[in-house]
């Protein structure tokens, strides 16, 4: 992974974390933008996302947030 895709990825984890976070689960709100957010950060094994509404953050995404 290049370091911009590293940088364009810590930001994303740092706007779910802000804007879809909801006590230890992840709300999409039903709009596709969080639905894609969540799917980019899976592929990456950031969040445990099935695809539906919710997912939570991984102890790797969790150590990404403490990072960031």
């Amino acid at each position: 992974m290049s370091e911009r895709d590293k940088a364009v990825l810590a930001a994303l984890v740092r706007m779910v974390d802000q804007y879809l976070t909801v006590g230890e689960e992840l709300d999409t709100l039903s709009m596709s933008a969080g639905q894609n957010a969540l799917r980019i950060l899976a592929d990456a094994g950031l969040v445990d996302y099935d695809g539906g509404r919710c997912g939570t953050w991984t102890q790797a995404g969790r150590d990404q947030i403490t990072r960031s």
